[in-house]
């Protein structure tokens, strides 16, 4: 009786769908596959906390992926939806369709490209993406809506609380040759905002850049080169009809050896003060940096990987501080099970004219976790739990020193029906 009165109202949510999950899969062709899950979370930290990331202290969310084949063509569709859709921030919920063949594809909805790594990358667009091969040539293009209008929010007193944005509208292309040993690409990307579409009287920008990027392999395949070059032309237009426009250039290369599971490798970028692409908003300007890394295998047991990774920030700029970073990190992999994860790295931020130390912060981490399924007759139970342990140790200011500590737990089955339960568990 216990056990009835515990559980019987997640059962009387579960079986609803449970049985309509296996009326649709019945009715479904052979050339059909795909998932539906719904999920419900629940955190107690302040709204405008870093880890509630603005999110609500309930939420529920549904996803759902399908694929269908036929002949030549696989048509996908990926829906998220979100009761954390909210006025005053961008589009939570996630819609995508795409259509693939073996010479195109083309997507409506939302879609990431990665066009270049110095214009276009870590952007969500909503719009239309097209993509057609032939041969050694590729040509890609992609028009949508980068960031949607969204009024600024103003209190009853006529203060404004939070500054809205404009919808800000992208066009990208690119084309590219690709053979055996080399590939070389040009792209252009245009992308402004539309003044008009709020009220509010805000800065709104325009921009266009374009980009060149060059990989070519060698001693059959094992080493790899990649340089790429963009100039970005970035216009200004503030709110008191004062324009500015910069144009600055960005260069990135990189050299990398693998063989099977050993590989390393060395990424070099250099990016000018003042360049910016409103396709890589969270591109860093002014900056230096250089990444080495190397991983290999442990026989049948895992493997290592190393990393270094040096940038130095505000070096060029009219700014009298310059931001120095060194980060140095270790991964090991276990049987993929247990993952574990070291990092050391030092901020400073010293005065350029004075040599003063605004500030001197040394960060650890160490995360650790395992990864654990078994089948069975019934199907596949999954566990998985996450360890955090995060510090900061500051030489200038003793009182910003902290520890803070994360753990997560999650379980679930899936059934060999195509039935998926689950439950998550975090404490920070």
């Amino acid at each position: 009786m216990k056990f009835k009165k515990i559980f019987s109202p997640v059962l009387f949510f579960l079986i609803p769908l449970f049985t309509s999950f296996i009326q649709i899969k019945e009715l479904l062709p052979n050339d059909f596959s795909g998932h539906i899950r719904l999920e419900t979370g629940w955190n107690n930290f302040p709204r405008d906390s870093y880890f509630s990331m603005n999110k609500k202290s309930f939420s529920h969310n549904l996803s759902f992926w399908s694929l269908l084949k036929k002949e030549k063509y696989n048509f996908i569709t990926d829906l998220y939806l979100t009761t954390e859709e909210e006025k005053y921030y961008q589009p939570r919920n996630r819609i995508k369709f795409e259509l693939i063949s073996k010479n195109f594809n083309s997507v409506l909805g939302d879609y990431n490209p990665a066009f270049s790594p110095l214009i276009l990358g870590g952007l969500k667009i909503r719009g239309l993406y097209f993509n057609l091969n032939y041969g050694i040539s590729k040509f890609s293009i992609i028009s949508g809506i980068s960031a949607f209008p969204i009024s600024s929010e103003i209190d009853s007193t006529g203060i404004i609380k939070r500054y809205g944005t404009y919808r800000r509208n992208l066009t990208a292309s690119q084309a590219s040759i690709k053979t055996n040993n080399y590939q070389f690409g040009v792209t252009y990307l245009d992308s402004r905002d539309d003044n008009n579409s709020i009220a509010s009287k805000l800065n709104y920008y325009k921009n266009s850049a374009i980009a060149f990027d060059f990989n070519y392999s060698f001693l059959e395949n094992l080493l790899n080169f990649g340089f790429s070059y963009a100039i970005s032309q970035f216009k200004t237009f503030y709110t008191d009809e004062y324009n500015e426009m910069n144009k600055k250039f960005a260069i990135c290369s990189f050299l990398k050896f693998q063989k099977g599971d050993l590989y390393s490798n060395i990424n070099y970028k250099y990016i000018e003060p003042n360049f910016l692409s409103l396709g890589y908003p969270s591109l860093q300007n002014d900056r230096i940096e250089i990444i080495i890394e190397s991983g290999f295998p442990i026989k049948k047991y895992g493997n290592i990987r190393l990393s270094y990774n040096y940038f130095t920030n505000q070096k060029n700029s009219p700014s009298k501080s310059n931001l120095r970073s060194s980060l140095l990190s270790m991964s090991l992999n276990l049987f993929s099970i247990i993952y574990s994860n070291y990092s050391i790295s030092n901020y400073i931020n010293k005065h350029k004219e004075t040599k003063d130390f605004n500030s001197d912060d040394l960060y650890s981490n160490f995360s650790t976790g395992i990864f654990y399924s078994k089948k069975s007759k019934y199907g596949i139970s999954t566990i998985s739990n996450f360890i955090n342990l995060n510090s900061r140790k500051s030489k200038i200011d003793k009182s910003a020193d902290y520890n803070q500590n994360s753990f997560s737990i999650s379980l679930d089955h899936n059934f060999n029906f195509g039935f998926l339960i689950g439950t998550a568990f975090s404490y920070y």
